[in-house]
């Protein structure tokens, strides 16, 4: 009698236990992540790059930057601008991106005229998504400057009209920098913006990489069953 009571008793025990846990765990969740990578050169030398467009600068000059900040005017043209030229790599240009060596340059012209250009790419984050959290790494390679480094009217990247804290760089060598984009990427079309600012009047060209690694929001699994959980002790 005393075994079967103390039985009892134990089954008791842990089906109270059961029931605690069953009032505590009661959603798990699942995050899902994807990437998006966009890049200069969609084309073969000498081609125009069919995925790239740009707007140059107004007055024609070499050497000089755009007059004022960009708009949401100056963007929209730059989206509907002509395509740009991709070129091999001049020395001492760095010929490809160690990040991402499908990158190639690009440059507004076909003569290589050296040029300030803002140049805008647009592309799609897949539907139906919900971002959650959305990370930038933007490599790039540029002749003279991404923005204005001397009045600093304009920085150099700019992710749906938003600018971003990237700017300057080298011709010469990689540059790196991560961005938390979270609220300014968007599920559908987005546009990328990069604003290649001459300044030696020799020539101007362009080469980035831009991957957007996306985390998605926690998608619930479902309750815990009370079957569920009973059924890990029998």
């Amino acid at each position: 009698m005393r075994v079967s009571s103390l039985a009892t008793d134990s089954r008791g025990i842990v089906g109270r236990v059961l029931l605690g846990i069953l009032s505590v765990v009661v959603i798990s969740s699942v995050t899902a992540a994807s990437t998006v990578t966009i890049r200069t050169g969609n084309a073969l030398i000498g081609q125009p790059d069919p995925l790239v467009r740009f707007l140059a600068e107004p007055s024609g000059l070499c050497g000089a930057g755009f007059p004022a900040a960009f708009t949401a005017a100056d963007f929209a043209a730059a989206s509907a601008g002509a395509n740009p030229f991709v070129i091999p790599a001049f020395s001492p240009w760095i010929p490809s991106l160690p990040c991402d060596p499908l990158a190639q340059w690009v440059t507004p012209f076909a003569d290589n005229s050296a040029r300030s250009a803002l140049f805008a790419r647009d592309f799609v984050v897949p539907e139906p998504c919900c971002i959650h959290q959305a990370t930038l790494t933007f490599c790039w390679a540029q002749d003279d400057w991404l923005g204005d480094l001397d009045t600093f009217i304009n920085p150099g990247v700019f992710l749906n009209g938003t600018p971003l804290p990237i700017a300057g760089g080298s011709y010469a060598a990689e540059t790196q920098a991560v961005v938390d984009v979270t609220g300014i990427l968007h599920c559908g079309p987005n546009t990328l913006y990069v604003y290649d600012r001459d300044a030696g009047c020799a020539v101007s060209g362009l080469m980035y990489s831009a991957r957007f690694q996306i985390e998605e929001c926690p998608v619930s699994v479902g309750p815990t069953t009370w079957g569920r959980l009973k059924a890990l002790y029998q």
